[in-house]
């Protein structure tokens, strides 16, 4: 197996596009005990990366459960993007727990919102204290958090309650403004992240299929790819195609751009002189 850390711009609805990825750098053969590289290593790699090609952009980083750790809080504490990143149960769990405790002391820091089939609960706690040891200074470090917790009912399509709960940790307070904007339509969408890959994986792009032995190969046939994957959202939420892509849907769309291109009813002179034409505007999108 080779592992990857993919860097994916989450665009409003959903919308997700490839930016930038960085590959462990362990031999594809190479035994687990053997192995030197992480994804935790190849995430700083790619974070600077991300900061020299693009260090005025107004980003909010949204991450799994793999990363929160004193160093990693460390690290991205200069570079100035804020962040919003999933805990689970079995992360940071000490400082989630006195998260709990502080909110008993804090009950005004609370919002019920409706969002779609959904009723939600938000509580918070800021400024919460994070420490750990750094073995290289041999000494404590701090920084300061805030976290957020979103209770959620609804009735599914049999009629049936459910439930589930959700907590981040933010770079940023919330408060009764922010909370339901910095969870619902930022926190929430790192799970667009995984989708994109799983379309990757199995509607078409073939990213599990080993198609080289080589190393550099493989990284060659992965670059091609996102760049295929991006060029393909583009088209497909262009302000030109979109109508066919909401009547065809997107594998329709695509598979009709194939037909399309595999067929010979193109008309060569009218697409020649299309090509010499100075474009009349810019891209526009449909999001």
């Amino acid at each position: 197996q080779a592992y990857v850390v993919a860097v994916v711009l989450v665009c409003p609805q959903g919308v997700t596009l490839p930016l930038l990825a960085e590959f462990c750098t362990n031999p594809v053969d190479a035994a687990p005990a053997t192995q030197q590289d992480s994804e935790l290593k190849a995430f700083y790699r790619v974070a600077k990366r991300l900061y020299e090609a693009f260090p005025r952009w107004p980003l909010v980083l949204l991450f799994d459960g793999l990363y929160p750790n004193g160093p990693w809080f460390e690290f991205l504490d200069p570079l100035g993007w804020p962040f919003m990143i999933v805990l689970k149960a079995g992360n940071l769990s000490a400082w989630q727990k006195d998260a709990a405790k502080w909110h008993r002391l804090v009950p005004d820091q609370q919002k019920t919102e409706t969002w779609g089939d959904r009723e939600q609960h938000f509580w918070w706690v800021y400024d919460l204290e994070y420490t750990w040891w750094d073995p290289q200074t041999k000494a404590t470090k701090t920084i300061v958090l805030h976290y957020v917790v979103c209770e959620e009912t609804w009735t599914d399509a049999e009629g049936i309650e459910r439930k589930s709960t959700w907590a981040w940790g933010s770079s940023e307070r919330l408060s009764k403004k922010n909370v339901a904007t910095r969870c619902n339509r930022m926190a929430r969408h790192r799970w667009d992240i995984e989708e994109h890959i799983l379309v990757e994986k199995h509607h078409g792009y073939d990213y599990t299929h080993r198609y080289s032995r080589d190393w550099n190969g493989m990284q060659g046939f992965h670059a091609l790819m996102r760049m295929a994957h991006v060029l393909n959202i583009l088209a497909l939420h262009h302000q030109d195609l979109w109508p066919t892509v909401l009547k065809l849907t997107v594998q329709g769309t695509l598979k009709w751009i194939r037909e399309t291109i595999a067929g010979r009813w193109l008309d060569r002179e009218r697409l020649a002189l299309l090509r010499e034409q100075t474009p009349r505007r810019r891209l526009r999108l449909i999001w």
